[in-house]
């Protein structure tokens, strides 16, 4: 198999800029360096992206069955997903569990406009913490079996330690598995809460069904934070950011975290548009801040600033690469 590399990406990225700048007869690979552009878009999962739009693509005849064959499977394999999908909500709703759908098909709904658009995974599911163990069970009762690696619900540490400390626990099933989510992801601290998300909630049309998921501003800034915590390494997540900033209104920037002000630089500097939050008001002032302690104050506060200034540190550093096009990889 042959290997992607920087220069693959490069026109790769150059490639999708002017396909969302709709553009037409927009150049990709030169006749030789076909294999090498196929092994980037597949290594950002950009075959579909890119066979969707192959009309206004400068393609090689090779270049052209590449795509079209390596982007196949992966839209077939989508339609099994969308019926597992429906499976497992029509189970969690004979339950009494609220379900939101996100990432995925519901993600490629919203920001494709094709749930097929952006390839095969697995499926997230995002229910209440109260909920947990009943959507478990549920599901596991439904064929999903539930991942050994996760402790099984009980009166246990492992249990009440996997509830606090993590947000996602993984069921696999005959051919799709299943994240299933009581938190949007690792950070607690500023994101809303299943009951905010789900009274905002938007629908999807999967299949001819109606599919509950996040609403248009919290997919975005969902999206913008999970590109973030993957280093921006992704140009299909750079992809979804683009697009569903360039269809809603996440709102001011002041109401943004570190991360997802990143990405927006990112997804600028990589992908161009105007896309994401408006800029700040001129009057617009930064919120107060309580002092840290100093360093010297005890010892677990100054371990505490020591890693959070390592902390912002490393992500300034990738962001800066991800703006200098040394990533995504």
């Amino acid at each position: 198999m042959v290997a992607y590399t920087q220069e693959s990406v490069a026109a790769l990225r150059l490639t999708v800029r002017r396909l969302l700048e709709r553009a037409v007869d927009v150049p990709t690979a030169g006749a030789g360096d076909e294999a090498a552009y196929l092994a980037a878009a597949q290594r950002h999962r950009l075959v579909v992206f890119l066979a969707l739009r192959q009309d206004r693509l400068d393609l090689t005849p090779e270049l052209a069955r590449g795509l079209q064959e390596a982007a196949r499977p992966e839209r077939i394999a989508t339609l099994g997903m969308a019926q597992a999908l429906h499976r497992a909500t029509d189970t969690l709703a004979a339950a009494g569990v609220r379900v939101l759908s996100f990432k995925g098909l519901a993600l490629a709904a919203q920001a494709h406009g094709d749930f097929a658009a952006r390839g095969s995974g697995d499926l997230d599911l995002l229910v209440a913490p109260s909920d947990v163990v009943a959507a478990r069970a549920a599901l596991a009762a439904a064929g999903w079996t539930p991942d050994p690696a996760y402790p099984a619900p009980g009166p246990t540490w492992a249990w009440r330690h996997t509830l606090r400390n993590y947000y996602e626990i993984a069921l696999h099933g005959s051919g799709v598995s299943i994240d299933l989510h009581w938190h949007l992801g690792p950070a607690r601290s500023g994101v809303p809460s299943f009951d905010e998300l789900w009274g905002r909630r938007a629908s999807v049309d999967l299949g001819g069904r109606g599919i509950a998921t996040l609403s248009g501003p919290d997919a975005w800034r969902h999206s913008a934070m999970h590109a973030a915590k993957d280093e921006w390494a992704s140009l299909r997540s750079l992809v979804d950011v683009r697009l569903l900033g360039d269809a809603v209104d996440p709102g001011e920037d002041a109401t943004l975290g570190a991360a997802p002000r990143a990405t927006v630089g990112v997804v600028r500097a990589q992908l161009g548009g105007e896309h994401g939050p408006r800029p700040r008001p001129a009057s617009w002032r930064a919120p107060r801040r309580c002092r840290p302690p100093p360093p010297t104050c005890r010892r677990d506060g100054s371990r505490a600033t020591a890693r959070s200034r390592a902390r912002g540190a490393w992500r300034g550093a990738s962001a800066r690469r991800a703006i200098s096009g040394g990533s995504p990889r």
